[in-house]
């Protein structure tokens, strides 16, 4: 990644400390938000966007409803 900032370090290092897991953006806005952290929803998406582009994370498809999940890719 060329320029981070806070919210993609954030996403990044969460999906990080649970590599072994898999995430929805909506439980990854959540965890984040419940830890105290002001980050929106629309960030999140968009960060998990960018986080897959450069390969550090990894989006599988849940089916034909558009549902996906993410994983850190090491």
């Amino acid at each position: 990644m060329s320029y981070i900032t806070k919210q993609s370090k954030l996403v990044f290092d969460f999906l990080e400390k649970h590599p072994d897991k898999h995430f929805s953006a909506e439980d990854v806005y959540f965890a984040l938000v419940s830890n105290g952290e002001h980050i929106g929803r629309t960030t999140v998406y968009r960060q998990l966007d960018k986080l897959c582009e450069n390969n550090c994370v990894r989006k599988f498809s849940l089916g034909d409803n558009g549902a996906c999940c993410y994983q850190f890719q090491s």
